[in-house]
């Protein structure tokens, strides 16, 4: 809302302003920020030009999106660039910014804009007390981006042929599959982000053991590939509440993993027979060829397979029942 009065010349002038949003010119208000606060700059002489749309509320997304695909020709913008405003998205920043890890010492940090993380850094680094606690709360291993989540997200839900597409056409499909799965939107609970963020850490932990393998190509199609396979072998049944709580996986899973990376990558090779490993893998075919591999659980089960209250020999009873129902539903 700006209050507007008459200037002495012939058009009109802007007393103030109310609810402003920034839409192309961040870097700009930033450094003028910065050069007023930290550098103590004189900026009675700056001048900056400005273009200022008037936009009713139910139009405010739609308009964003347009101003922002119109004026930043000059640079590279991403497709995931213009879901940042999306209520999903908005949702998944708010938990981020206040569910802190198990010892209350820290928190994930999702860059729901990016550069976000970058200026959240630049303004905790006016003091240097404030600089310390930004990085011990929020590391840079701490932070992920929406195309790191719709890449997570995808690989545990079954779909790594989509991720083998590269980051911004699969989240381009995670945001389609989003809008067809909830036409009436999502709102994600506290439940629902401690989950998210278990599956975050078991697809950078795959990652990080198929790195070290040392594979000559196609590491991302493993890894994303890993993390289906287990979602698959495991029904969906991992206690993610004990990653959440751990930040880590259990050395037994580890184990599990260092076994699996090795055999997926060879049954990529050999299933796309005479055709390109990347390009195979982004097939609904490989997909269904993957998830037959013959994958086992070693016993007793690692403790994230293991369920609460129940010996090991129980809870392999159970995964096995899991494992026919969801090959049944499969088939079905």
């Amino acid at each position: 809302m700006a209050e507007v009065a008459a200037s002495s010349g012939n058009g009109i002038m802007i007393n103030a302003g109310r609810g402003l949003q920034i839409v192309n010119g961040g870097q700009t208000t930033a450094s003028l920020h910065r050069s007023r606060k930290q550098d103590k700059a004189n900026l009675d002489g700056i001048l900056v030009p400005a273009k200022i749309i008037k936009v009713k509320a139910a139009n405010l997304d739609a308009m964003v999106t347009a101003v922002s695909r119109s004026a930043n020709s000059q640079n590279t913008i991403q497709p995931a660039d213009f879901s940042a405003n999306d209520p999903f998205h908005v949702s998944v920043e708010a938990l981020a910014n206040n569910v802190w890890l198990p010892d209350q010492k820290g928190r994930w940090f999702y860059e729901r804009a990016r550069g976000s993380y970058g200026a959240a850094e630049a303004k905790a680094s006016g003091k240097a007390s404030d600089k310390r606690r930004f990085a011990s709360e929020t590391p840079k291993e701490r932070r992920f981006s929406k195309t790191d989540l719709a890449k997570y997200l995808h690989a545990w839900d079954g779909f790594p042929h989509l991720v083998s597409f590269g980051n911004q056409k699969n989240f381009q499909s995670f945001m389609q599959r989003l809008k067809e799965q909830f036409s009436d939107g999502i709102v994600p609970d506290e439940r629902w982000y401690r989950a998210f963020i278990a599956k975050a850490i078991t697809f950078r932990s795959v990652q990080a053991v198929a790195k070290a393998k040392k594979f000559p190509a196609y590491q991302a199609n493993v890894a994303a590939y890993t993390v289906a396979c287990l979602s698959w072998k495991s029904a969906g049944q991992v206690d993610f509440e004990r990653i959440w709580s751990h930040q880590s996986l259990s050395r037994e899973m580890l184990s599990i993993l260092q076994n699996w990376v090795v055999d997926i990558e060879r049954y990529l090779r050999e299933s796309a027979k005479s055709r390109m490993v990347s390009e195979w893998a982004k097939k609904l075919e490989c997909c269904e060829a993957i998830r037959e591999a013959p994958l086992k659980f070693p016993s007793p089960l690692p403790p994230e397979l293991r369920v609460q209250g129940a010996t090991s020999s129980e809870s392999e009873m159970i995964l096995a029942n899991s494992q026919a129902k969801s090959r049944a539903a499969v088939s079905i």
